[in-house]
């Protein structure tokens, strides 16, 4: 006489679903952080930031002043460097807003890369988060900062 199998699963095969349920969770969480809008936030900062950086090293490798103008309301820039002038815009997406510490912000680097003393800040805000971008005034380096 055969016997007849109840339906049902073995302990063995419940400890290897959870198991790799867990590995899935481990490799699926992180990719859900980087849909957070500080990380949204950040990535705007940063990419203003990649522009002003790259203002500056335009003026160290060809050994001219470079100028970058950023209009804080339309988003829209420039970069003026010797007879040429690049212009693009910072997308900051439906959370993440635009302000400055004027109607016009100006950074200039001058043949060295160092800064000429403006000063200017761009802040990016989404709710009560906030990303700082300027220059040091005189060395011209680059920095994001939460204030």
């Amino acid at each position: 006489m055969r016997e007849s199998r109840r339906g049902g699963f073995t302990l063995v095969e419940v400890v290897v679903v959870i198991a790799l349920m867990a590995l899935m969770a481990a490799v699926a969480v992180p990719a859900f952080r980087g849909l957070s809008p500080d990380n949204a936030l950040t990535g705007v900062a940063e990419e203003w930031a990649s522009v002003l950086r790259h203002a500056r090293t335009t003026a160290l490798t060809r050994s001219i002043p470079v100028r970058v103008v950023l209009d804080p309301k339309g988003g829209g820039y420039w970069i003026e460097s010797g007879d040429s002038l690049t212009h693009g815009r910072i997308i900051t997406g439906a959370n993440v807003s635009l302000t400055g510490s004027g109607e016009r912000l100006r950074w200039i680097f001058d043949r060295t890369g160092g800064g000429t003393g403006s000063g200017a800040v761009a802040s990016f805000r989404s709710g009560t988060e906030e990303r700082v971008v300027g220059t040091d005034p005189w060395t011209g380096e680059i920095h994001v900062r939460v204030p």
